[in-house]
């Protein structure tokens, strides 16, 4: 399982320009069936993705797509996990 941890390196003005594109793509990953959850961090940072397992050379291909990269407004730091406990109703997650 991986977490994104997408940190902005350009102001918010330059950001908001990108975001719907970046929406889209979010939502690709969505549509694969590889997105778990996504949201935003306070203070408009960046924000967080967690991906289920997948092979990291197409995790890193399809984030290579993301128009946040492409336009360099964002970095990606992806962190690879293994989930060992899960909550309630969440068991599914374990690897």
């Amino acid at each position: 399982m991986y977490l994104l941890n997408v940190n902005a390196i350009v102001p918010e003005d330059k950001i908001a320009t990108v975001k719907p594109a970046h929406g889209d793509w979010v939502k690709q990953g969505f549509e694969k069936g590889w997105f778990l959850f996504a949201g935003p961090k306070s203070g408009k940072s960046g924000g967080v993705i967690l991906v289920k397992s997948i092979a990291e050379s197409e995790l890193q291909e399809f984030i290579a797509l993301d128009p946040y990269v492409i336009e360099k407004v964002a970095e990606y730091e992806v962190i690879n996990f293994n989930v060992a406990l899960a909550a309630n109703g969440l068991e599914n997650l374990k690897n």
